[in-house]
């Protein structure tokens, strides 16, 4: 038996090469897993983020398992009729939310952020847009988007039609 070196305890876990790797193969958790696992120890919705998932897609399992809040669903309708972009690239894709400010408003879109976190994969972004024609300046800006889920397709048939932007007839309901 070999001594764990933090424990004065010996351990019961044989060694060698091909033990090391089935015992790690063994402790390995797809980052959705891990973040779900946090998700439920912290005991909060907004900590089930995938901000370390850049790498893998979500299954259509997992994307149906997003839901919006009746509190998110007020805000996304209040940001919808400003300047958010509901993005689907196909009739059969899945909606997407795409959030764009100038860095003078950093503190709005970062609030927003906080809001809609665990439907993004990365954190926002910040760049500058190309020069203003009519006065030749560089602006910046920040920038965030999610995931593409079913839970945003209802609010792109909401406001949008043949691709355009309007403002829904049945608003106030």
């Amino acid at each position: 038996m070999q001594t764990h070196r933090y424990y004065s305890k010996k351990s019961t876990r044989p060694t060698g090469p091909k033990y090391k790797k089935e015992y790690k193969d063994q402790m390995k958790l797809s980052p959705f897993l891990k973040q779900a696992l946090i998700g439920l120890i912290l005991g909060d919705q907004r900590e089930f983020s995938t901000l370390n998932s850049k790498s893998f897609r979500l299954t259509k399992l997992e994307q149906k398992k997003f839901f919006i809040s009746p509190e998110l669903k007020e805000i996304l309708i209040g940001v919808s009729l400003g300047d958010l972009h509901i993005d689907k690239k196909s009739p059969t894709r899945n909606a997407l939310l795409r959030f764009e400010q100038g860095s003078i408003h950093e503190d709005y879109l970062l609030h927003l952020y906080d809001l809609f976190k665990i439907y993004c994969r990365s954190g926002p972004q910040y760049s500058d847009r190309k020069a203003d024609f009519r006065t030749n300046k560089i602006y910046s800006r920040i920038q965030f988007q999610t995931r593409s889920l079913p839970c945003f397709n209802e609010f792109h048939e909401l406001f949008y039609e043949n691709k355009m932007k309007r403002i829904p007839v049945n608003i106030t309901e």
